[in-house]
């Protein structure tokens, strides 16, 4: 994974993760990836801050953060109404 920081022509700044197709990989299988302030690139974030990157529909996505102990019930979980309605654009390609 790269991971990088840049700012926008408005000045906000943005955390740019770059996957690896291993990564995919192991997103695609199940898994979650963390991102740790501690890992290399990361000192980016946040102190206290972590990101977890996950893959699949948002359902599976809320039982797997479930499970892995990520979301309890004190978690605010927002999800994009176009994924909730399955009519999300098609992704663009470059």
């Amino acid at each position: 994974m790269t991971i990088a920081t840049m700012h926008d022509q408005d000045g906000n700044r943005i955390l740019l993760l770059g996957l690896s197709a291993e990564n995919v990989k192991r997103l695609t299988g199940g898994e979650i990836i963390n991102v740790r302030r501690t890992h290399l690139g990361a000192k980016c974030l946040p102190i206290g801050m972590e990101v977890a990157i996950c893959y699949g529909e948002p359902e599976d996505l809320r039982k797997q953060f479930s499970e892995a102990g990520m979301i309890t019930k004190d978690s605010k979980v927002t999800v994009d109404p176009r994924l909730e309605k399955n009519d999300a654009p098609p992704p663009t390609q470059n």
